[in-house]
């Protein structure tokens, strides 16, 4: 999806996302399928600072499949998890 982004020159807010993208952060995600990193948000295992690591590498698209494969109680845990697995301060 970030190599090869559909008419990344169809809009300005577009070509601005994928110029502000933070390619390194995404790259943790890079071999993950959408499922994959669906289970990778929901484990146990993931915490506030590896979420908040790669929170600049993840385009609204991205972010739109993940939750198109959550189901309304995978989502409310997502949220959940996000809220109490806060990244340590001085990360964002």
């Amino acid at each position: 999806m970030l190599s090869h982004p559909w008419q990344p020159d169809a809009d300005e807010v577009s070509r601005l996302i994928l110029e502000r993208l933070d390619r390194q952060a995404f790259e943790p995600l890079r071999a993950l399928t959408v499922g994959q990193f669906r289970e990778w948000i929901l484990d146990d295992q993931t915490g506030g600072d590896e979420l908040a690591a790669v929170r600049p590498g993840i385009t609204p698209e991205i972010a739109a499949a993940v939750a198109k494969l959550m189901s309304n109680k995978d989502l409310v845990l997502a949220a959940r998890i996000h809220r109490s697995r806060k990244a340590s301060p001085g990360t964002s």
